[in-house]
C-alpha cells in the first residue's frame, strides 16, 4: 500500500510517499509534481523494490525554507534516507528532478546505488525570458489557478487539451488518442501543482562539476522527439559521467518517456539497469 508521511529530518521538514519493500529507489520527480507522482509506480515491483518519492523543497508538504538549491535538496534527501535507515538507494528522476538526482549522487556516491536520468535537464535550460514568463505565469499565489483553470478546461474539451499538452512535450504531430491515453493525461494533471518549487527550479543551476564527480553506475535515457528538453542535455550527461550508458529513443510521447506509445522500450531499459545493480 501506498502511504505518505511528513517526517522532521536533520535538514528539515520533508513530504514523501513510500511504496513496496525491497530495494529503496528515490524518485526525483519533475517540475510542477509531488510526491504524489505515479510514473514510476508501475514500473517498479512493488515486492522486489520501494519506491520513496519524496516532494521536493517548495513542492507539496515539503517547505522551500533553505532547501531552494540542488546541493541542499541533495542533502535533504540523504537526511531522510538517514531518517529511514536506508544505506543506499537508486536515483531515478523526470526532468527538472534531473539536477537534484544527479547533485545527490555526485555529494553522496557512497549513498547511491545507480542514477538513472530520464529526460533530465542537466545543462541550461530556459532563456531569460522564458525563465521570466514562467515566472510569472506560476508565480505562488498565481499557480493555483492557472492548474485550475488547467483542469477545468481537460474536464470540458479532454481531447483537445490532451493535444495541446502533448504539444508541449513531442514533436511527433499526434493524430489519434485512445480513451486510455486521455485518462494517463487527465491523471497526470490532476495531480500539476507548482507552490513555491517551480519558481525555484528555474533559479537553480547544475555545476559541470557535479557531472564529473558522479561516480555510480548511470543510465541516460532521453527521447529524439522531446519538444520539452532537447537531447542536447542528455549528450551532456553522457560526456560529463563517466561510464555512463546513454539511449535515446524514438517514442511518440517525447518527454513523457514512461508514457504512451513506445514507452515499453525505456521502461524495459530502466528495469533491466535497476535489476543489474
Amino acid at each position: 500500500m501506498s502511504e505518505i508521511h511528513v517526517v522532521s529530518t536533520a535538514r528539515g521538514e520533508v513530504e514523501f510517499r513510500s511504496y513496496g519493500t525491497g530495494t529503496p529507489v528515490l524518485v526525483f520527480h519533475g517540475g510542477q509534481s509531488n510526491c504524489n507522482e505515479q510514473s514510476y509506480t508501475p514500473i517498479f515491483d512493488p515486492a522486489r523494490f520501494r519506491l520513496l518519492v519524496p516532494s521536493r523543497p517548495g513542492y507539496g508538504g515539503t517547505p522551500l525554507a533553505e532547501n531552494g538549491t540542488v546541493s541542499a535538496t541533495a542533502d535533504l534527501f540523504a537526511s531522510l534516507l538517514d531518517l529511514l535507515e536506508i544505506e543506499r538507494a537508486l536515483a531515478v528522476c523526470a526532468s527538472l528532478g534531473g539536477r537534484g538526482a544527479v547533485e545527490f549522487a555526485a555529494r553522496h556516491s557512497d549513498r547511491t546505488l545507480g542514477l538513472a536520468l530520464g529526460s533530465a535537464v542537466t545543462g541550461s535550460w530556459l532563456t531569460p525570458t522564458e525563465i521570466a514568463r514562467n515566472s510569472r505565469l506560476f508565480a505562488p499565489g498565481r499557480e493555483a489557478r492557472v492548474w485550475a483553470t488547467v483542469r477545468g478546461a481537460f474536464r470540458v474539451a479532454p481531447t483537445m487539451m490532451a493535444r495541446t499538452l502533448l504539444r508541449q512535450f513531442t514533436t511527433v504531430p499526434i493524430k489519434r488518442l485512445a480513451r486510455t491515453d486521455l485518462e494517463v493525461l487527465r491523471a497526470k494533471v490532476r495531480s500539476l501543482r507548482s507552490h513555491y518549487g517551480f519558481a525555484a527550479d528555474l533559479a537553480q543551476v547544475l555545476p559541470e562539476e557535479s557531472l564529473r564527480a558522479v561516480v555510480s553506475p548511470t543510465l541516460i535515457q532521453h527521447s529524439a522527439y522531446d519538444n520539452s528538453v532537447p537531447v542536447a542535455h542528455a549528450e551532456r550527461a553522457k560526456a560529463l559521467i563517466g561510464g555512463a550508458q546513454l539511449t535515446v529513443y524514438d517514442n511518440d510521447w517525447g518527454h513523457l518517456l514512461f508514457h504512451g506509445p513506445g514507452s515499453a522500450q525505456p521502461i524495459a531499459g530502466l528495469i533491466a539497469f535497476a535489476e543489474s545493480l
